[in-house]
């Protein structure tokens, strides 16, 4: 019996296909957001001795809109709390003094459990690649812009076939809107429509090579295709972008046990992921239960 029906199962399940987007550049940059929403976010920042968590700060990215919609000061125990941002997916940012990106991930929001940022022994300013220039320089017509946000506004109305029209619309309109294609895989992979999703996070990758989470959906929707070795391809991609982020190297510890390939290499990315990914921290638990005592 395939690992992912037994022991894995239930991590898997435990969280899903998402957008999330790589940094645009420093919030400074960006407008701040006029409208003020309900939700929320609570966190701590891990960070090494020698430095203080005071002297950062976290920005709450709308990067479909290109504004900042909530930011918060860290305290010295490297605590942070917004209460003032909407319910979507956006890009989490940690920003020094400079006005730099130290790290950024991306976010669903609200969450009903605090967010653990691990930053120790980390060099973060170059675990992660930047967008692709041709995405930078990409212009999403005012059309597609449109479309895409009727779908986030049908999308938490519960109205999801609404929802999945009005980004294939978008896409009609711009065929290379990326966050238009990544997002209707990650409703597609909502309704079950596995095939389907596998069609979009391969087109967002196909039009942004270098954005880590495209290719962490694709692994993900790979799995649940039970294509372990292309499953195993698209996570090791997702890794080189970003070799942060726990959610892609918990996909390809599952990669690995599904084939049955190099246990002690699955394990390796599941505890480097724990910290970070609650899954992968169930996961682990899991494994070494099913050993037993040594």
């Amino acid at each position: 019996m395939r690992l992912l029906h037994s022991t894995c199962v239930c991590t898997l399940l435990a969280f899903s296909a998402t957008a999330q987007f790589p940094s645009l550049g420093p919030p400074s940059d960006l407008p701040r957001s006029s409208t003020i929403f309900n939700g929320g976010l609570q966190g701590r920042l891990l960070t090494n001795d020698n430095v203080d968590p005071s002297q950062l700060r976290v920005v709450i990215v709308d990067t479909s809109r290109r504004s900042v919609v909530g930011e918060a000061l860290i305290n010295p125990m490297g605590n942070f709390d917004l209460n003032s941002v909407s319910g979507g997916v956006f890009e989490l940012r940690i920003i020094d003094r400079a006005g730099d990106t130290v790290y950024a991930t991306g976010v669903t929001l609200p969450q009903s459990i605090p967010l653990n940022i691990n930053l120790r022994s980390r060099n973060v300013a170059a675990t992660r690649r930047p967008m692709s220039i041709a995405r930078l320089q990409h212009k999403i017509p005012k059309k597609a812009k449109q479309q895409f946000e009727l779908a986030a506004r049908l999308h938490q109305e519960q109205k999801l076939e609404d929802a999945v029209a009005a980004l294939k619309q978008a896409l009609t309109i711009d065929p290379q809107y990326f966050e238009a294609a990544n997002n209707l895989g990650a409703l597609y992979v909502k309704s079950g429509r596995y095939p389907q999703a596998f069609e979009m996070f391969h087109r967002a990758t196909t039009i942004d090579a270098s954005d880590p989470l495209a290719e962490a959906n694709l692994a993900f929707v790979l799995l649940k295709m039970q294509r372990f070795p292309e499953a195993e391809d698209a996570a090791r991609a997702s890794v080189r972008s970003d070799s942060l982020s726990g959610r892609a190297r918990f996909l390809l510890a599952l990669s690995l046990l599904e084939q049955h390939k190099s246990r002690a290499e699955a394990l390796f990315h599941l505890t480097r992921a724990k910290d970070d990914f609650e899954p992968a921290s169930q996961l682990l638990t899991q494994l070494k239960s099913a050993e037993g005592p040594k």
